[in-house]
C-alpha cells in the first residue's frame, strides 16, 4: 500500500512574505501586517539587481500580497452576511525535504 501525506496551510498561517536572494541567499522579511510598498531594487547584501530583467515583477507581487491581505479580513470575519466565507482556504505545500 502507498501512503500519500499533504500538509496544507490557512491563511491566517501566512505571516509574512519572505525575498531570498538568489545570489548570496540574504533574505528581506516582509510582514503581511506592514505596508507593503514595493520590491527592493536590488539585494540589501550583495546589491544584485532585483528588478532589471523583469520590471513587472515589484506590481505583480504587490498584487498577490494585497490579495492575501484582503482574503485574511473576510476570513475573520464571523457574519456569513457581513462577507465571511463559507469554507475554508487552504494552500497546500511541499513537504520538507528529508535528510
Amino acid at each position: 500500500m502507498t501512503t500519500q501525506r499533504k500538509q496544507f496551510i490557512s491563511l491566517g498561517e501566512i505571516l509574512a512574505f519572505v525575498l531570498e536572494c538568489k545570489n548570496c541567499h540574504a533574505q528581506t522579511v516582509n510582514p503581511l501586517d506592514e505596508k507593503f510598498s514595493q520590491l527592493p531594487g536590488k539585494c540589501p547584501n550583495c546589491e544584485r539587481d532585483f528588478l532589471k530583467s523583469h520590471p513587472s515583477t515589484d506590481a505583480k507581487l504587490k498584487q498577490i500580497v494585497d490579495l492575501v491581505r484582503e482574503l485574511k479580513k473576510v476570513d475573520k470575519q464571523e457574519d456569513e452576511e457581513a462577507g465571511h466565507l463559507p469554507f475554508l482556504i487552504l494552500i497546500e505545500i511541499a513537504p520538507a525535504p528529508q535528510d
